[in-house]
Formats: structure tokens, C-alpha cells, sequence
């Protein structure tokens, strides 16, 4: 099998579990809790990198809300099994990053595997969410492509999947909405 239809393959995988798969990191946060390196002492400086760590995650939270109160109608969805978008969302946060939602759970994640203060911890979190949601993505993007096609193509080739570009930014064409469809 080619890469392309094997990251395809694990990618529709990876995304129908994608709401428990990652549960699987908390075995390392508690390695991490036990394995006692603490780099900050003074007790001061611990509270302040508390908050630093809660606010990592809460910017995360905030992405996440963003994208999906101002997400219109059967674009995205809580859909596990099969794709889902009757249009492509390319306005308000989708005009500077095409993965809002991953983006900001990176960020949760951050947060709370900086709380231990193990840099191990964060390097190896990171690479797994990497590897993980790069599955995912390459699946998702290859089911906008053949759906979407020129459109698609024209909107990813200026807007970066996971480093928000804030150059690209358009305005939001929709209404925030607090109840999620």
C-alpha cells in the first residue's frame, strides 16, 4: 500500500477514536508525576507557573469555542465514521489556520503536560499529537480535496494547516452561535 493510502487509512482510524485515543497520554502525565524533576523550586514562581500552564490550556479552550460557535451548519460536526461538509468554511479563524480545532487542542494538551514540569514530557505529548492528528488531517484534507477540488486547493494553498498565518485573516461571515448542531 502507498503512504499516501496508508496515512489515509490510518487516519480514518485514528479519527473515529479520536475522542478516547488520546486518554492514552494520561499514563505518561502520571509517569511524569511520579518521576520527580521539578525544575521550578521557589514556591512564588511554582504559582505563577501554575497560571502560565492554566492559561496555556484555557487559550486552547478559547480557540476551540471560537471555531465552533462561529462554525455554520453541516460543515463539521461530531461525525465518526464518514466525513461530512455541504460547504467550506474559509472565513473568520478557517482564513488563518485550515485545523482551528486541532491547533487548540494542542493547546489544552500543552497546558497540562507543561503542569508537571518535565520537558520530556512535553516533547515526547507533542510528537504524539503530531503524529496522531497528522493522520487524521491527511485524511480529512484528501476528502475536501476530492469534494471540493479547485476551491479547496485555492484556500489550503494560502492558509497553513497548524501555524495560524494572521495575514490571510477575513472577516467571519457568521453568526457565533452558543448551541452546537
Amino acid at each position: 500500500m502507498a503512504l499516501k493510502e496508508e496515512f489515509i487509512k490510518k487516519g480514518k482510524w485514528l479519527f473515529r477514536y479520536r475522542s478516547y485515543l488520546p486518554l492514552y497520554l494520561s499514563v505518561l502525565l502520571i509517569i511524569a508525576f511520579f518521576d520527580d524533576h521539578t525544575i521550578i523550586i521557589d514556591t512564588t514562581i511554582d504559582k505563577i507557573y501554575e497560571i502560565i500552564c492554566l492559561s496555556v490550556s484555557f487559550f486552547g479552550l478559547l480557540i476551540r469555542i471560537i471555531t465552533i460557535g462561529f462554525t455554520p451548519k453541516n460543515t463539521s460536526g461530531r461525525n465518526k465514521s464518514t466525513q461530512k461538509a455541504e460547504m467550506l468554511n474559509t472565513t473568520g479563524i478557517y482564513s488563518v489556520v485550515r485545523k482551528p480545532l486541532y491547533l487548540g487542542n494542542y493547546f489544552v494538551l500543552l497546558g497540562i503536560m507543561m503542569y508537571p514540569q518535565s520537558v520530556w514530557l512535553v516533547v515526547i505529548s507533542s510528537l504524539i499529537f503530531w503524529i496522531y492528528y497528522e493522520r487524521i488531517i491527511f485524511m480529512e484534507e484528501d476528502f475536501l480535496r476530492n469534494k471540493f477540488k479547485e476551491h479547496y486547493l485555492n484556500w489550503a494553498n494560502n492558509v497553513p494547516p497548524l501555524s495560524p498565518n494572521l495575514k490571510n485573516g477575513n472577516p467571519q461571515s457568521y453568526n457565533f452561535h452558543l448551541k452546537i448542531y
